[in-house]
């Protein structure tokens, strides 16, 4: 029995990837729909007649989880009826549930039962929506044997202030008839969604994916390739407005192997993060970096340490000399939230502004910067191109 603990919160994300996961969600359950309405569905349910006594069809907040057919071959399809329960009826109220799959093979012609198999507690969580169950048969040019993975979503169905998603992997491969099946991976996450953002700090959520490729390989088991991309989304307070980056990295490649009957994961090219003082040599070369990046790097070294500020702010500058704008921008504009006293920031955003054409923006930071330097008694050491600039 696989327990999942959610227990990270945060929201950014919610809308975007659950409206394409309802996408394609509405797609496959209209094809798996289609083939199940040619299937005895209650025919099948009642061979786990005495397992199932005390559940019933799995409901998500979201999803109605009904059967799911699809076809594993010309002349074998897959059934899969999702069913949820609790594990007590004491804490059916608590809105503890657990996940169980009745998997059944039949033959695509007479509808035969070849394979059957009762996966009972195949997840559990509390208070959160079993949300879907997906079937994904293109592993089955693995081997020789029915083979077949289901993707189980589970996550916190609605919340302000909480959201959490995780899908896992699980690899069925029936080998013998009316046998279990063995269980090449088990509850391997592909996905979740993570963390906590509020309106008035620098904050950043989650979201990481592993993309599953089918290695070319003469033996019977081709390796899983595996990538995992991590999308955050961090939200950068500006001068005008909350600043939302999105964007991925790939920040480690990994891949399945088959060894002793399962598959296991194995490291290939961990990641290694930049240093704030590499990023500044980076700059200063004329080396531009994505939003995004320079967004995670404002979050993660966000410091009223003079050195850490005065690194960030020669990063924005060196952005800026180089031509990259719009990032200095980024920059600037996120340590002027903050720190409404660096003057020099004043003076690196202007001319940032006066470059992208955004002369009115650029003046106002220029008098800013000239405000600043008359108070501290430096009126006389403003560069002329300022002045310029501002009749």
């Amino acid at each position: 029995m696989k327990r999942i603990e959610f227990n990270r919160e945060g929201n950014i994300l919610k809308e975007v990837f659950m409206g394409f996961f309802l996408m394609i969600l509405l797609t496959l359950t209209l094809q798996a729909e289609s083939l199940c309405q040619s299937i005895d569905i209650s025919k099948i349910k009642n061979i786990y007649t005495k397992e199932t006594k005390d559940m019933v069809v799995s409901r998500g907040s979201h999803y109605d989880m009904k059967p799911i057919c699809k076809a594993l071959s010309k002349d074998k399809i897959l059934v899969v009826i999702p069913y949820r329960g609790a594990l007590e009826k004491s804490e059916l109220e608590e809105g503890f549930y657990a996940l169980s799959l009745a998997i059944t093979i039949i033959d695509s012609k007479n509808h035969e039962v070849l394979y059957h198999y009762f996966h009972k507690d195949v997840a559990e969580s509390t208070s959160i929506a079993l949300q879907s169950v997906e079937v994904d048969t293109r592993y089955n040019k693995l081997s020789n044997y029915p083979l077949f993975g289901i993707k189980i979503m589970v996550g916190q169905p609605s919340s302000h202030t909480v959201y959490y998603d995780e899908e896992q992997l699980y690899l069925y491969e029936f080998r013998v008839k009316n046998s279990p099946p063995t269980m090449l991976l088990s509850g391997y996450v592909l996905n979740y969604s993570s963390g906590l953002c509020d309106d008035y700090d620098l904050c950043k959520v989650d979201y990481a994916e592993v993309q599953v490729d089918i290695l070319k390989s003469k033996k019977k088991y081709a390796p899983i390739g595996l990538t995992l991309t991590k999308f955050s989304t961090i939200r950068v307070p500006s001068l005008k407005e909350m600043l939302r980056v999105e964007s991925k990295e790939k920040i480690e490649h990994k891949k399945l192997i088959f060894k002793e009957g399962k598959y296991v994961e194995k490291e290939l090219k961990p990641s290694r993060e930049l240093s704030i003082a590499e990023v500044k040599k980076g700059a200063k070369s004329g080396k531009n970096y994505s939003k995004f990046f320079l967004a995670k790097l404002l979050y993660e070294n966000y410091s009223q340490e003079a050195k850490t500020l005065t690194q960030l702010n020669d990063i924005a500058y060196y952005l800026q000399k180089h031509k990259h704008n719009k990032e200095a921008v980024m920059m600037l504009e996120s340590l002027l939230k903050f720190y409404p006293k660096r003057m020099v920031a004043y003076y690196n955003l202007a001319d940032a502004y006066w470059a992208l054409g955004q002369k009115k923006e650029a003046k106002k930071m220029y008098e800013v910067y000239v405000k600043q330097m008359k108070a501290r008694g430096k009126g006389k050491r403003v560069p002329k191109v300022v002045k310029e600039r501002l009749r």
